[in-house]
């Protein structure tokens, strides 16, 4: 990081202008010095925080939206932080608005459209500097303020009558792709194998993946539902197609995230059906009542009818700091859809520190779900502009998918694909779509961990009968454990 060493005694007086990667070098420099503005370098890349850290005080930022390293969302918001005073401008291709919008929602003072020359650059940081914010300070939502009642006009109630309307045909997505490991220990001990835990019977007699599908029937027809799964899982897969639970499949050859396992059968059902909306479930949840949270999810197809441009996340009111979940923070009323209220989202916090959900829990954040309700089209979009590069390699599969080819062209196409995070790569990035319903009057648990299951069952006066047998086989280990502990306390071993 340098600046360009050309009049030392007036050089201070310059507004300074930092310029991130190739804009150093390009004829936007000259320009800028020939503007009589103080240019300031910074490498692009990995190197993009660690030089804007050290660099000194700055009226002006330039960054380019495809340059490489960190994306440019989060060198946006690290950037506002680091610099609270300057004017800070990002150059986006035209047509990109989501991250436009995401770029202003995270302290961007304005947006400038690609391509876009030299001279117009340095007349928008003119326009900027002149108008720039001062300190930026967070007001609370109208959700923490306790604006209970929406102020925006309430909908038609969703249910039967939406497609009858006219409305979007509801699909689902059901997300049988993991691996499930951190509750291997107890699928292990209650089918005496490392089986996926979807495929695991926990309660009654259907499966995690067969009591999803049973509760989104309730609202969506299995016809319009489509199952994510892993290539390498095909053994569970046909068992649960044997006795009737499994509708059409998508096989997928690698897990590589919820961005993919998401993106494909939307992207496929996309293709068939351009007005669709899909409604996103996991497949290890525990939810009851199962017909009051699918009308729940009705009414969320109901909203994006009406805001097709929104991506409506279901929270749940949030008991503990806990890191291992999303949390939601709602702001401002949209409406309501039936019995549900709408609410933008000020922001999406995934997997936070200790001290950070904490601070979400203050705030009255709520826990993502990740039952995700939105148009198809609207989501690819999202995609498109926030993981473009996940996104061209899912594209360049589809005209394959349902052909002798499907299989060879998605193996192709997922050893190319880094493992991504949907909610860390697009919904953490495209807050201003967001929109978030709490869930009333439903009793919802995440199966991840053995912890989580016993205490769900626990509090839901459920007894399985592998229960007492796991707790107490715990409990044996627990106690033998500690024992060896204090043997070698004693210097006994």
């Amino acid at each position: 990081m340098h600046t360009h060493d050309r009049s030392p005694q007036t050089e201070v007086a310059r507004p300074g202008v930092l310029l991130i990667g190739a804009l150093a070098s390009s004829p936007l420099r000259a320009a800028l010095e020939d503007a009589r503005f103080r240019v300031v370098a910074a490498r692009g890349g990995a190197y993009v925080i660690a030089d804007a850290a050290t660099c000194g005080a700055v009226e002006a930022i330039v960054l380019d939206s495809d340059a490489d390293g960190p994306h440019a969302l989060d060198v946006v918001s690290y950037l506002r932080h680091r610099f609270p005073r300057a004017a800070l401008l990002l150059l986006v291709p035209a047509g990109a608005d989501i991250v436009e919008r995401a770029a202003l929602g995270r302290g961007a003072s304005g947006c400038l459209h690609k391509p876009i020359g030299s001279a117009a650059i340095v007349a928008g940081v003119v326009r900027a500097m002149s108008g720039a914010a001062g300190s930026r300070t967070r007001a609370p939502s109208a959700y923490e303020a306790g604006a209970r009642e929406p102020a925006a006009t309430v909908l038609p109630p969703a249910g039967r009558g939406r497609e009858d309307r006219g409305d979007a045909p509801l699909w689902a997505v059901v997300l049988a792709g993991g691996e499930g490991r951190r509750l291997r220990p107890l699928v292990q001990h209650i089918h005496a194998e490392a089986r996926p835990k979807q495929y695991a019977t926990l309660v009654g007699s259907r499966s995690l993946l067969g009591g999803t599908l049973d509760r989104v029937r309730l609202g969506i027809p299995l016809a319009r539902t489509v199952v994510v799964a892993l290539k390498r899982h095909r053994r569970f897969v046909d068992a649960e197609r044997a006795a009737g639970h499994v509708p059409t499949t998508l096989m997928q050859p690698a897990d590589r995230g919820t961005a993919p396992g998401v993106l494909l059968p939307v992207r496929c059902i996309l293709a068939r059906e351009p007005r669709a909306t899909v409604a996103v479930f996991p497949s290890d949840h525990f939810v009851e009542p199962a017909r009051r949270f699918m009308t729940h999810v009705g009414d969320a197809a109901c909203f994006v009818d009406r805001h097709p441009e929104r991506i409506v996340l279901v929270g749940i009111e949030a008991t503990e700091a806990e890191t291992e979940y999303g949390w939601i923070e709602p702001s401002a009323p949209l409406g309501r859809a039936g019995q549900s209220e709408f609410w933008s989202v000020g922001r999406f916090v995934e997997k936070p520190s200790a001290a950070g959900a904490r601070a979400c829990l203050a705030n009255g954040a709520l826990w993502n779900t990740f039952v995700i309700v939105a148009r198809a089209a609207t989501l690819i979009e999202a995609a498109r502009q926030l993981v473009p590069g996940v996104h061209e390699r899912l594209e360049s599969a589809v005209p394959f998918l349902g052909t002798a080819w499907e299989t060879p062209a998605l193996r192709r196409v997922y050893a190319a694909i880094p493992n991504t995070s949907l909610s860390t790569a697009l919904l953490e990035r495209c807050t201003p779509l967001l929109a978030v319903s709490r869930l009333y009057g439903v009793r919802w648990y995440d199966w991840g961990s053995p912890r989580r299951v016993i205490q769900s069952l626990h509090a839901e006066a459920l007894r399985p009968p592998w229960l007492d047998r796991f707790t107490s086989t715990r409990a044996a280990i627990s106690a033998r454990g500690a024992g060896r502990t204090s043997a070698a306390a004693d210097g006994r071993w």
